[in-house]
């Protein structure tokens, strides 16, 4: 499951708001990227589909309270 995250102090992508907003160009050379960035390692990744922004806020969300379970605050 892979997120992506638009910088939102950057002009040239912060009018995005959609993973659908994003150019069928950019969605094949980032998948392209998933899949071979493990190669040296002689790994390999399989990309279903990308997910929407919910769904990222949901693992963010889940990350965070891993982290506050994990080292509690003293």
């Amino acid at each position: 499951m892979e997120k992506i995250a638009v910088a939102t102090k950057d002009p040239t992508v912060n009018h995005i708001t959609n993973i659908d907003e994003l150019p069928k160009h950019f969605i094949a050379v980032l998948r392209n990227y998933f899949e071979q960035y493990k190669a040296l390692e002689n790994k390999i990744v399989l990309i279903d589909d990308f997910q929407d922004k919910q769904a990222a806020y949901k693992v963010i969300e889940e990350a965070v309270d891993l982290y506050k379970k994990t080292y509690p605050q003293k």
